[in-house]
């Protein structure tokens, strides 16, 4: 008999978060990623919660810290400047969060935990397609729109919970969903450390042929590093 394998928490959810972005990458079904990736995130919520951070709290002030830093440093994408309504919004968040600047880190920004209604109200939104899935004694006959299953948001978000976490993920799933997450939403400006024709290449195809090619980047990478499990 081999030897007894132990494994934590930590550990535990990234190989779940990696297996789902893999799925992501194979077309697997929706369902089935989400409940994976669902499991990923709560594991590394649970954890941030026990060091003292609140995930709720991080993802709505993630977006807000970052708005503001590059609306200082006038290095919002096009797409954003290009919204005169969305200029004035980032505009009143500039003038109500004055401790961000240009050179401002995220890690330096404490704005305080959530108030309790809105962290449960994060978190009823965030579990309510994986508590559907979970649970079959809750509203048997209750429906869930497939609208609502948005699997790249939510490996995005658990990537970054685990990022903050843990640090950078080096892994071939991280660096190939962040530079498909990047294109497909035309931010290619926050793309560093990557390849500018690999870049140019995924911006010119379709939402499928984009998909498929970065499956098989994934693919590759994965058998010629280090960090694909034998």
């Amino acid at each position: 008999m081999g030897a007894e394998i132990h494994i934590n928490k930590l550990a535990a959810a990234v190989r779940q978060l990696h297996a789902g972005i893999r799925m992501f990458f194979s077309g697997e079904d929706e369902l089935a990623i989400h409940t994976v990736a669902s499991a990923a995130y709560q594991i590394i919520s649970d954890l941030k919660d026990s060091r003292g951070r609140d995930e709720s709290k991080d993802v709505f002030m993630r977006g807000v810290f970052y708005i503001v830093r590059d609306y200082h440093a006038g290095t919002l994408p096009n797409y954003m400047t290009g919204d005169p309504e969305k200029m004035k919004w980032y505009r009143k968040l500039a003038e109500t969060f004055t401790e961000i600047t240009a050179s401002s880190e995220w890690e330096d920004f404490d704005p305080g935990r959530n108030a309790p209604e809105d962290r449960r109200a994060y978190w009823r939104w965030r579990n309510k397609v994986a508590n559907f899935l979970k649970h079959g004694d809750r509203s048997a006959s209750s429906l869930i729109s497939m609208e609502e299953v948005d699997n790249l948001t939510l490996l995005m978000t658990a990537l970054t919970a685990y990022t903050e976490l843990h640090g950078a993920d080096a892994s071939p799933e991280a660096w190939v969903l962040s530079l498909y997450h990047s294109v497909d939403a035309g931010m290619t400006e926050d793309l560093v450390g990557y390849p500018a024709e690999l870049v140019a290449e995924l911006g010119d195809l379709s939402h499928n042929d984009r998909l498929n090619r970065c499956s098989a980047l994934l693919k590759e990478l994965r058998a010629t590093t280090a960090h694909a499990p034998a």
